[in-house]
């Protein structure tokens, strides 16, 4: 004979089910997609920038940054700079795993960060110098806190800092909120989150809009430098994040 449930006791069940996304993260962010930005100094063209999210097996992802120069820049410039992060979730939270940072060409540059977080410590390893740096809960890498950022927007966070490991310090990225605007990019017009972020020593500061739709992801960076120089990265083309846009490509 069936059990019959009174439909009432079945409120707690349904109510931590929705709170919970029926058994899995609310926190998660998107598996997989690819953007590719136009890269702009100053209003012209110097290159393109590619951003690839993947999962690589065993809870991991890998978030990559790679950019190139294009056109008469790439006469100047032949090599490439890529970023890497491995990270994986940690109580629904972004962790870093290992940071790469590659750079080719005339100033080949190779850095390495692992976290180890047993030890709560940053290992930096930059040609044949190695060192370690004390990292508290919540630390992120240079390229990874974009992540991070997303995620927190898609929660409605109000206290956007992070403490990202660079360079042998801790240092401290405060993100302040200047509200909602409209912005019409190569792939279409979004509603965005306009976010602003100092550099401490003044020498620059970064204006970044978050898309709403697109999980957050930043569709257009702008970076002001002291001397006035201006580089911006504007979305062209995306995979996945809700659709397959490619307005922009060579």
């Amino acid at each position: 004979m069936p059990v019959r449930v009174a439909p009432t006791a079945l409120l707690p069940l349904i109510l931590l089910l929705l709170l919970t996304g029926f058994g899995t993260s609310a926190a998660a962010l998107p598996e997989s997609f690819a953007a590719e930005f136009i890269v702009t100094s100053n209003g012209s063209t110097i290159g393109r920038t590619t951003w690839t999210l993947d999962a690589v097996g065993e809870g991991r992802f890998r978030f990559r940054s790679v950019t190139r120069a294009t056109g008469f820049m790439s006469l100047m410039f032949s090599g490439k700079r890529t970023e890497q992060s491995l990270w994986t979730y940690h109580e629904d939270r972004v962790r870093p795993l290992e940071y790469r940072y590659v750079r080719t060409g005339r100033k080949a540059r190779d850095v390495k960060v692992s976290f180890d977080w047993a030890a709560s410590q940053a290992i930096n390893r930059h040609d044949d110098d190695s060192w370690k740096l004390d990292i508290t809960a919540g630390t992120q890498d240079k390229l990874v806190y974009l992540l991070a950022l997303m995620q927190d927007l898609a929660h409605g966070a109000r206290d956007l800092v992070y403490p990202i490991a660079d360079g042998g310090y801790l240092k401290e990225y405060a993100i302040e909120r200047q509200g909602r605007e409209r912005l019409t990019t190569p792939v279409g017009t979004f509603d965005t989150v306009r976010l602003y972020r100092q550099d401490p020593k003044g020498k620059r500061h970064t204006t970044l809009w978050a898309a709403a739709e697109l999980d957050y992801l930043p569709v257009k960076v702008r970076q002001e430098e002291q001397d006035g120089d201006v580089l911006a990265m504007t979305l062209e083309g995306l995979e996945g994040l809700g659709g397959t846009t490619d307005e922009g490509s060579d």
